[in-house]
C-alpha cells in the first residue's frame, strides 16, 4: 500500500463491488422477486462472518505491532484452513475434496519452508503469536459460520431455484461492508477527510533501455 493511503479501503471497495455484481446477477437471472428475498431476517447470522472477518483483520494487526513477524501471522491464518475444512466436512456430512487437502498441504510446506529459509523473519512474542492465534481462530470459525447459514438456508427451501448461493453471498459481502465502515470510522477517521482514494495511483514499470 502507497504509504499515507488507507489499509481498510481496499476491502471496503472490494465488498461494494461484489454487492453490485452479486446484485445484477440475482436481478438478471433470477429476477426482483428473488432479489428481495435477501432481506429476510434469516439472512440475519450472515453477519457473523462480517464481525469475523473484521476482528480477525483487527487481530493480525495488533499481531504485527506486539512484534509477531508478517512470514507467521501468513502461517498462522493458512493454518486455519484445517479447522475450515473439519467444520465444512461436519456441516456438510461429506469427505472434504482432494483437491483442497492438496491446496491446503501445498500452502502449509510453502509458507513453513520460507519460514525455515533464510529469507523469513521470525521474530515473535507471547503476546503477538496469542494474537496471531486468535485472528486465525477468528478467521476459521467466520468460514464455518457461513457455511452454517449457507446450509441452513438451502435446506429450508422447497425448490432450489439456484438463487440461494448468490443470494447468501450478496448479504454477506453487504454485512462485510458494514464492517468495514464501522473499522474505517474507528481506526480509520482521518482517511474520511482526506479521501478513501488518496495516495492511489497507476503503478508504473520499472523499464529497462536495451
Amino acid at each position: 500500500m502507497p504509504a499515507g493511503s488507507s489499509c481498510i479501503a481496499p476491502l471496503l471497495l472490494g465488498s461494494l463491488l461484489l454487492c453490485v455484481v452479486l446484485l445484477f446477477l440475482l436481478l438478471a437471472v433470477h429476477g426482483r422477486a428473488e432479489a428481495r428475498k435477501a432481506c429476510s431476517k434469516k439472512y440475519a447470522s450472515a453477519s457473523l462472518l462480517g464481525i469475523f472477518s473484521a476482528l480477525t483483520f483487527v487481530l493480525e494487526n495488533f499481531a504485527l505491532a506486539n512484534g509477531l513477524s508478517a512470514t507467521l501471522v501468513v502461517l498462522l491464518n493458512k493454518c486455519a484452513i484445517l479447522p475450515g475444512v473439519i467444520g465444512e466436512t461436519w456441516l456438510t456430512r461429506t469427505a472434504p475434496y482432494r483437491a483442497q487437502l492438496l491446496t491446503m498441504a501445498a500452502l502449509l510446506l510453502c509458507i513453513i519452508v520460507y519460514s525455515l529459509g533464510d529469507e523469513g523473519e521470525i521474530n515473535m512474542s507471547l503476546v503477538g503469536l496469542l494474537l496471531g492465534l486468535g485472528a486465525a481462530l477468528s478467521d476459521a470459525v467466520g468460514d464455518i459460520t457461513f457455511e452454517a447459514t449457507a446450509k441452513s438456508c438451502l435446506d429450508d427451501l422447497e425448490e432450489d431455484s439456484g438463487a440461494e448461493t448468490p443470494r447468501c453471498s450478496l448479504v454477506n459481502e453487504g454485512y462485510k461492508s458494514v464492517s468495514n465502515i464501522i473499522m474505517m470510522l474507528v481506526f480509520e477517521r482521518e482517511h474520511l477527510s482526506r479521501g478513501l482514494f488518496h495516495g492511489w495511483g497507476f503503478p508504473m514499470l520499472p523499464c529497462r533501455s536495451p
